[in-house]
């Protein structure tokens, strides 16, 4: 009685799971095909969807673009995005501050189990926005700069051990 419930209701799911990933890899090559025209500069701050149809190839004969059937606003790619508006530049300049924020949040407090405790649950956080900022944009945008920022901030220089040093403190 269900069983044809369920097959419509898969057929369906399975119908937006196929356009989703055609769209993200319409997106993702537009991204790249805008980084490719200017890699210096890139395209400029929040261009993508502006001259996203000078770099879209229709994908399909019967609609004449993909931007009309999903309202593209974004590459859903944080670092496809970075990289098609700021170049290579501001690209290298996001990694950077990745890696500094990364370093910052891995900091510990042993004096302080508690704050050592939130350090490590800020490093969790930031490291699964990181990862979801490869599918996800927008989604992604304020728990990076907001987590960098407790993280930057919550652990001061003269109680923080860097992981390295306090291996050998350990073994003094």
């Amino acid at each position: 009685i269900y069983k044809p419930v369920v097959n419509n209701a898969l057929g369906h799911k399975e119908h937006i799971a196929d356009t989703n990933q055609t769209s993200r890899l319409v997106f993702w090559r537009v991204a790249f095909r805008e980084f490719k025209t200017s890699p210096i500069l890139g395209v400029g701050p929040g261009n993508y969807q502006v001259r996203y149809t000078e770099f879209e190839l229709p994908f399909d004969l019967r609609r004449s673009s993909i931007a009309h059937t999903t309202g593209v606003t974004t590459t859903h790619n944080a670092y496809l995005n970075i990289l098609a508006e700021l170049g290579l530049p501001g690209f290298g300049l996001y990694i950077a501050f990745l890696v500094l924020a990364w370093s910052r949040l891995r900091r510990r407090c042993p004096q302080d189990p508690a704050a050592d405790d939130f350090q490590f649950a800020l490093a969790a956080g930031f490291l699964m926005a990181v990862v979801g900022s490869m599918f996800l944009t927008e989604q992604f945008y304020s728990p990076i700069w907001f987590l960098s920022a407790i993280g930057a901030t919550l652990v001061t220089s003269g109680r923080a051990v860097p992981r390295s040093r306090r291996h050998r403190t350990r073994k003094a």
